[in-house]
């Protein structure tokens, strides 16, 4: 047999957690052909003293929101990633409907931008993949339908419960997204319109995807006061509905919450137990990032973003919100408080790139938050008509973050977009996720073994998910490789220089074929958009 690509002399770390053992791997088509000592190939690829892992699967991240302006993919194969689980967050960009199509481009232009390449067009899972394929994906992309999404193309930003027709209306889009692929459906309840959402909603949709057997994701209304609380909720819904869960980016935000996650994971663990299908997903950092508009109160959004500028503008309202925030009186976080002005800085503001990479301490030339700073907020708000991103520096304790991404039910994702190089200034995330995983809390923190931090990234994600023949190296499985070297890999971006490649990510292959080479990426562009079935 000759091979269309062997990757030589590696120690192979196979996805299942066992240790790595010794071995070529040879490649035909799209698929593994061979394990063994085998000829070179077509092209060889010479990894002696090399780690040889499935590609990575990032189990959560928000990829569909930039891959049509970014169809390379370059911050996510630079470390490895080539499968990206998407439309997290309860924030896909299907399904869409023609009435609230505007405004949710609206609101979710910090996140997508306003490039040509999105033109919102479409208005399926479909519709937006026939897109996805057209710019020819440099990875392979898992997309989730958004109940944040359905609830906006059925009812808009409104502030309510459905009514009957329209919560039928929500399950008919979800069955289509489910019949177009979707491979389950995620919540942002921290996020409008999700956050608006009521219990018998929530249990309606947990329950079609229970039919289909689709993992639902949440991002949770509260991560920080009330953080048990809304984990209860989730496992209390998933026995009521059957549903497979997933609790996005766990962790306890606010130095008076942290330790919480040792209960949280307590409660999985004992639901588990009854027969609760419940798991979870870290990202390697105790820095997070969002919208801007998350400082402010759900309610402020209604009615969407031009909604709550008007807001903004209007004194009464200006106050109400401003009195609701020192009062403490929002639901779920209250990141103005939990964060204070200088562990907030600016990543992306296209309204004025002068902000980006400083803090709102800075900017506002104030460090306390009272009703005088919420003021001045407001009006820098305004002047960027609240597009930005924000990086929300020491959200959580090294001791939670390490336990959580210790414990046997997460997996690893970076909750990071695709980014040009130089554009904004990202979470370093966007570029590190893995590497940093691997070099700081395994090589050197030796918080677990290399084989199972790969298990974490490779065949756990893939598993829940129903990712048929990825996240494991085996004969008939698709070729999707990393190589990497043990002894160097390590993320170099911190959040003032974000735009750094890692160390030690040495090859990538997705689909079989080679999509970095040497630390390089080559033009090639071989990803796929996968579909459950």
């Amino acid at each position: 047999m000759t091979f269309d690509l062997v990757v030589k002399g590696g120690f192979v770390a196979d996805g299942t957690g066992g240790p790595c053992f010794r071995s070529d791997v040879g490649v035909c088509g799209d698929r593994v052909a061979a394990l063994g000592r085998l000829p070179d190939g077509r092209t060889t690829v010479d990894a002696s003293g090399m780690v040889v892992a499935p590609g990575f699967v990032d189990a959560h991240n928000h990829a569909d929101h930039g891959i049509l302006r970014c169809p390379d993919a370059q911050n996510f194969l630079a470390q490895g990633i080539t499968t990206s689980i998407c439309g997290n967050c309860g924030l896909a960009l299907t399904p869409l409907s023609d009435a609230h199509r505007e405004g949710l481009a609206r609101y979710m232009a910090p996140f997508v931008g306003a490039a040509q390449e999105y033109d919102w067009a479409w208005d399926d899972l479909a519709s937006f993949v026939r897109r996805i394929e057209a710019a020819r994906p440099a990875q392979n992309l898992a997309l989730l339908a958004g109940h944040g999404t359905l609830r906006a193309a059925v009812m808009g930003f409104e502030d309510r419960a459905p009514t009957d027709g329209e919560l039928e209306r929500m399950g008919l889009l979800l069955e289509r997204e489910f019949g177009q692929g979707a491979f389950g459906l995620s919540f942002g309840l921290a996020y409008p319109p999700g956050s608006y959402a009521r219990r018998r909603e929530l249990a309606a949709l947990l329950s079609a995807a229970a039919r289909h057997g689709r993992r639902c994701a949440f991002h949770l209304e509260s991560e920080s006061t009330a953080v048990v609380g809304c984990v209860e909720t989730v496992l209390d819904l998933a026995r009521e509905t059957g549903a497979a869960v997933e609790i996005s980016h766990h962790k306890a935000i606010g130095r008076e919450n942290w330790g919480k996650v040792f209960e949280t994971l307590r409660a999985m663990e004992r639901s588990r137990a009854e027969g609760v299908d419940v798991l979870c997903d870290a990202y390697p950092y105790v820095a997070g990032s969002t919208t801007i508009l998350s400082l402010l109160p759900a309610w402020a959004a209604e009615g969407g973003v031009d909604a709550l500028l008007a807001r903004l503008r209007d004194d009464t309202q200006r106050d109400r919100i401003a009195d609701a925030i020192l009062k403490d009186d929002v639901p779920g976080d209250n990141l103005m408080l939990l964060q204070g002005w200088e562990r907030v800085l600016i990543g992306d503001c296209p309204g004025d790139r002068a902000c980006e990479g400083r803090t709102l301490a800075e900017i506002l030339e104030r460090r306390s938050v009272d009703a005088e700073s919420i003021g001045l907020f407001m009006d820098w708000l305004l002047s960027v008509s609240g597009r930005a991103l924000m990086v929300l520096l020491d959200e959580q304790s090294e001791d939670d973050l390490r336990h959580v991404l210790a414990h046997p039910l997460t997996a690893l994702g970076s909750d990071a977009w695709v980014v040009r190089d130089g554009e904004g200034c990202p979470h370093p995330r966007a570029y590190g996720t893995t590497a940093r995983f691997l070099g700081r809390f395994v090589r050197e923190g030796r918080l677990l073994s290399l084989e199972e931090a790969v298990r974490k990234m490779t065949s756990a994600p893939a598993r829940r998910y129903g990712l048929a023949g990825r996240g494991l190296i085996a004969e008939g499985l698709f070729a999707d490789l990393v190589v990497f070297d043990p002894a160097a890999v390590l993320d170099r971006g911190d959040f003032l220089d974000p735009h750094r490649r890692p160390e030690g990510i040495r090859a990538v292959v997705v689909n079989g074929t080679l999509a970095v080479r040497d630390g390089r990426q080559t033009e090639n562009r071989s990803g796929r958009v996968l579909r459950a079935v």
